[in-house]
């Protein structure tokens, strides 16, 4: 009934492979739906039993691909790639993170069936040049009498930089306040 195809890319590049539905042993003439499972969650799409489907599969990472016949494949949302942060028992997304959305209605496929799960804001937080490392976040909030910074990084392997930046304050305030923080910080 259901497939799961686990693969990986060993090279600094993407990677395409070819799928031949036909030859995974799905006992099946109906349609077939494809999912990715892992590294983030993502609906290939619903291919002919005798299709062969692309994948492309992200450098220096290990990939898991589902493919059942639509009617019975696990409950999974269109338009968008995302990672699932909670869920029912029966597997229906409750609570997600959106990593790359084109905007419009996201879809929940369930039973061959797709109703309405929300709407999506144009979002792309894997957006970036092929030459481009992975992109971090930073946030910088001063308050009063201390500093806090918060790096929001996806995962511990992404590497940190600085492209530019800019004083906001003197820096001699700047050190003072760090200073400050950090010996509230030993006590």
């Amino acid at each position: 009934k259901i497939r799961l195809i686990c693969t990986g890319n060993d090279t600094w590049e993407p990677k395409t492979v070819a799928i031949p539905l036909d030859e995974i042993g799905l006992a099946t003439e109906s349609p077939v739906r494809v999912i990715l499972r892992h590294p983030w969650d993502e609906c290939i799409g619903t291919f002919g039993c005798h299709d062969q489907v692309s994948v492309t599969l992200p450098p220096f990472r290990a990939v898991l691909i589902e493919a059942a016949a639509a009617e019975e494949a696990a409950p999974v949302l269109t338009n968008c790639a995302y990672t699932v942060i909670t869920e029912t028992d029966d597997g229906v997304p409750e609570q997600i993170e959106i990593l790359r959305c084109g905007g419009g209605d996201i879809e929940l496929l369930q039973n061959g069936t797709a109703t309405f799960f929300r709407k999506g804001e144009p979002t792309d937080r894997m957006e970036k040049a092929p030459d481009e490392e992975a992109s971090i976040g930073l946030i910088l909030c001063a308050e009063k009498d201390h500093l806090d910074v918060q790096i929001a990084l996806q995962d511990v392997n992404k590497p940190i930089g600085v492209a530019e930046y800019q004083y906001l304050l003197p820096k001699e305030q700047i050190l003072q306040i760090v200073s400050s923080e950090l010996k509230k910080s030993d006590k």
